[in-house]
């Protein structure tokens, strides 16, 4: 899916505010990250819960995230030991940018999912100078730290909806082809709404969708389908336009959000 909604990136997430009288005031951050809790999810497995802070009035969109654990690790020596690696994470939710990002922030508090990129579960790895790589999954991780780092604004045209939002149907076919309407509940006309797609098993997770779409990597998920409607009216439902890749055959599909783009 493309997202053409771009904007230059905000390099330091770090914003400091000066009043009037010349006096630097207290120092905030433009993305706070709080609540990180290692936790086993029906349907998902084990996965990462954080609340992400959005301190601004902006619509933050893909956010770079990193995420490091410490691991017990066996050395050179044979020797057990600890260590920290960088863990290959990935949010459950699509969107731009998928990997290592978060699609978009709403501002205020966003609660945020992560989850191993990969299907066999190994999200970090060390290898030793005369040994094999030894994998890990997120069971293995302890003293978990997730930090945010550059971001985008969304431009003015553009905004987020809920499926709630549009009053969304979205019905998946047998043999994977989805139908659906959307309505424009604003009072803006809508040069294009881009309907975002999870596939998922029958228990709400990644992994019977990643096996019926012949891979092992989470991001696979969200490349389900491109959906979509044009030019649509305030009050007017339309039905969506819908182009099924050849991944098909998740169980079901289930809508995230709705990415807007007015015509102002």
């Amino acid at each position: 899916m493309c997202i053409r909604a771009l904007a230059a990136p905000k390099e330091d997430p770090h914003v400091a505010k000066q009043a009037e009288s010349g006096v630097e005031e207290e120092a905030y951050e433009d993305l706070e990250v709080s609540g990180i809790k290692a936790d086993d999810e029906e349907g998902l497995g084990r996965c990462v819960k954080l609340t992400v802070t959005n301190n601004t009035d902006e619509i933050a969109r893909n956010v770079e995230i990193t995420a490091t654990g410490d691991f017990e690790i066996v050395d050179e020596y044979g020797d057990k030991d600890k260590t920290q690696l960088e863990m290959t994470l990935s949010c459950w939710s699509p969107g731009y940018g998928t990997g290592g990002t978060i699609a978009y922030l709403m501002p205020g508090e966003n609660e945020v999912v992560l989850l191993a990129e990969k299907g066999d579960g190994t999200v970090a790895s060390y290898t030793p100078d005369n040994g094999d790589e030894q994998k890990f999954g997120l069971e293995d991780a302890s003293d978990i730290e997730i930090e945010t780092g550059g971001w985008e604004q969304l431009e003015q045209n553009y905004d987020i909806l809920t499926p709630e939002e549009c009053d969304l149907t979205i019905d998946i076919a047998p043999d994977g082809k989805l139908s659906g309407t959307i309505t424009n509940n604003t009072e803006d006309r809508w040069r294009k709404a881009e309907v975002f797609l999870r596939a998922e098993d029958g228990n709400g997770g990644p992994g019977g969708a990643l096996l019926k779409m012949a891979s092992d990597d989470l991001r696979t998920s969200f490349s389900y389908a491109d959906v979509y409607a044009e030019y649509v009216k305030p009050g007017a439902t339309v039905d969506l336009v819908s182009e099924v890749g050849a991944r098909s055959e998740a169980p079901r599909a289930e809508a995230i959000y709705v990415l807007v783009e007015k015509d102002v």
